[in-house]
């Protein structure tokens, strides 16, 4: 039984690893379309320049980040280098996100932070984002 548990998954790596990567492998489920949520009216969001997914930061991974802000646990609003805000909706509550230090971005391969990236805070579940879109300041950082 163990055997073949570990041949499916060297099956699955090696699949992996001809299709682009083993990062591809295990984004694989990311590929399916995000579950729609409707935003309340809490947030400062502009959708007036944006839909809902199509906004990034470019080489997020980079530097292209220069500051960010939590709104509770339901997202996050983040700054570019060009001092240009964003917000993400995750998909469920992101605990320990209001009272967190530092957080990291895992970006998509290019290094843009977007949609398909998602929030990792020390100790805690992924916070992956349904939506990412351009937004006005947090309150505050106006």
């Amino acid at each position: 039984m163990r055997s073949s548990s570990i041949t499916a998954l060297l099956v699955l790596v090696s699949v992996g690893l001809l299709l682009g990567g083993v990062a591809d492998v295990a984004r694989a489920d990311d590929t399916a379309p995000p579950p729609t949520t409707s935003t309340t009216a809490e947030a400062p969001i502009d959708a007036s320049s944006s839909q809902p997914g199509d906004a990034s930061i470019p080489f997020a991974d980079h530097g292209g980040i220069t500051d960010w802000h939590a709104d509770g646990t339901r997202g996050i609003w983040v700054q570019g280098v060009h001092r240009d805000w964003f917000y993400g909706t995750f998909m469920t509550a992101c605990t320990g996100l209001d009272h967190a230090d530092a957080v990291g971005f895992v970006t998509n391969p290019s290094g843009d932070l977007d949609h398909w990236s998602y929030v990792v805070i020390r100790g805690t579940p992924p916070c992956h984002f349904v939506s990412f879109t351009t937004s006005a300041a947090p309150p505050g950082r106006e």
